[in-house]
C-alpha cells in the first residue's frame, strides 16, 4: 500500500476503465489519471496497491474542513480492486491505510457511498465497522439549470 505516482498512471488507467466502464462505458487513458492526479493533489489521495509490480487496487480519500466542525470531514470516493486480486484482503488493506491517513489528517471518520446492490463492497465495509448512515442522492445538471 503506497500513495500513487504519476509512474502509477497506465496500472490506474486500466483499473479506471474496469472500475468505470460497465456503468458509463468511458474508457480512462493514462494521461487523464496524470491530469486527475495533478488536479486533484492538494484535495486527493489516490493510494495503491501493488503486488508483484502490478497496481492491484485503489482507494481514494478526501479529507477536508468542514464548515460546521472543527475536524475535517474525510470521504472515501473510490475504491476498487481488480478481479484476479480479489478475496486476497487488498480493500480492507486499502480501508486501513485510508483510515490512518484520515486520522493523521485529523478526521475522526470516514464517509463512503456505495451503491445499493452493490452487496459485496457492503458486507466488506460492515466487516470493517461501517453502518449505515445516510441516504446519498444525486442530480444531474445540465447547461440550463
Amino acid at each position: 500500500m503506497r500513495i500513487a505516482t504519476n509512474v502509477d498512471a497506465n496500472g490506474l488507467a486500466g483499473l479506471f476503465t474496469e472500475f468505470s466502464k460497465p456503468y458509463t462505458g468511458r474508457v480512462v487513458t493514462p494521461a487523464q489519471i496524470l491530469a486527475r492526479l495533478a488536479a486533484c493533489a492538494s484535495l486527493e489521495t489516490t493510494l495503491v496497491a501493488e503486488i508483484d509490480g502490478v497496481v492491484a487496487g485503489f482507494a481514494c480519500l478526501r479529507v477536508v474542513p468542514a464548515m460546521g466542525s472543527d475536524e475535517p470531514v474525510a470521504e472515501l470516493t473510490d475504491l476498487f480492486v481488480a478481479e484476479p486480486y480479489r478475496r486476497r484482503g487488498l480493500a480492507r488493506a486499502l480501508l486501513q491505510e485510508a483510515h490512518a491517513l484520515a486520522l493523521a489528517r485529523g478526521a475522526s471518520e470516514v464517509i463512503l457511498h456505495t451503491g445499493f446492490d452493490n452487496r459485496v463492497a457492503q458486507s466488506c465495509y460492515r466487516a470493517l465497522g461501517y453502518t449505515a448512515w445516510a441516504l446519498a442522492m444525486r442530480r444531474p445538471l445540465d447547461s440550463g439549470a
